[in-house]
Parts: structure tokens; sequence; C-alpha cells
């Protein structure tokens, strides 16, 4: 129960820590739909996110290790279609130039934009849980 509880605590504050970093997600229900989201998220931690790196573990293996964020990305992104408070926009990357080396500018899609948002939240939660153990 307090692993849960634990789990519970650190996706609630690393969803509203991503929120801040992040400004294309959107909770609609304000605080009330971040902790919906916290509680469908460490759900789905503990129940589906085994099934998915399972099912991942041949791709992971592979890429050494590279493609574990998927499994997170995955879990997410069902979070997101449970629940409708959770709204993504369009995220958008301004021209940049680097030592001389020039980036254009480019937009990603919604789902897409779950990429960065799902990496920053995994993240925060892993710094969170590795502070409180």
């Amino acid at each position: 129960m307090k692993r849960l509880l634990k789990s519970f605590v650190v996706f609630a504050i690393s969803l509203y820590f991503g929120t801040l970093i992040v400004d294309n997600v959107t909770f609609l229900g304000g605080y009330q739909a971040l902790l919906w989201t916290a509680l469908f998220l460490t759900a789905g931690n503990f129940l589906i996110k085994p099934i998915i790196k399972f099912l991942l573990l041949p791709i992971n293996a592979i890429t050494l290790g590279l493609f574990r964020f998927a499994s997170g990305l995955l879990t997410i992104w069902l979070v997101t279609f449970l629940i409708g408070d959770l709204q993504f926009s369009p995220f958008n990357f301004p021209k940049t130039t680097i030592l001389s080396q020039t980036i254009p500018s480019f937009q990603l899609t919604e789902i897409w934009s779950l990429l960065p948002f799902s990496v920053i939240i995994l993240t925060i939660s892993n710094i969170l849980s590795w502070f409180l153990t």
C-alpha cells in the first residue's frame, strides 16, 4: 500500500512540474484532472506497464535498453486515451543556430508531442523515486 501511495504522489508531483516545463499540455479539469491522471498512471504503471515491457522485450534487447521509454510513452498514451481531461497541443520548435549550425523550425503533432512530455514525466518521477528511497 505504501508503494502505491508513494507512486501516486510521485506521479502527481511529476505531472505538475511536467506541465510547468512543457507548455503544450493542459489539464481541462484543473487539479482534479491532474490527480485522476496520477491515479490512472499509478494503476497503469503497476498493471499495464509490465505487459508492455514484456511485449517490447525483444526490441529493448536489440537497442540495448534505449527503447525502454516506449513503454512509458505507451502507458501515458493509454492514460490520455482513457482520460479526456488531458489535452496536448502541437509542439513548435523555433529555428535555432548552435555553433554556426542552423536547425530549422518544425512542428510535432499532438501524438508526437507525447514523446517529450513522457520523457520529462518519467525523468522527474525517476528522480523523485530515487530521493524517496
